[in-house]
């Protein structure tokens, strides 16, 4: 199913400049990036909900990552 990135946003709570920087490094061919298309309503883009879940999940665990390295 395809939802566009706003609704992640609101759903997730992830800010849309991570998501856009995602979409871009997909579309530029690195691994940690999100696969997007073109939105058939609109101008939007659009993410499938498969693609999203598995991008959140390496978002996450790199979050903690960050939280958790201490800073020297």
């Amino acid at each position: 199913m395809d939802r566009p990135v706003s609704a992640y946003v609101v759903e997730y709570g992830v800010p849309h400049n991570v998501l856009n920087n995602a979409i871009r490094d997909g579309f530029r061919g690195k691994p940690w990036g999100l696969k997007a298309h073109k939105a058939s309503w609109g101008r939007m883009w659009a993410v499938e909900q498969s693609d999203f879940d598995s991008w959140y999940q390496k978002y996450q665990k790199n979050r903690q990552k960050r939280k958790v390295k201490p800073n020297v």
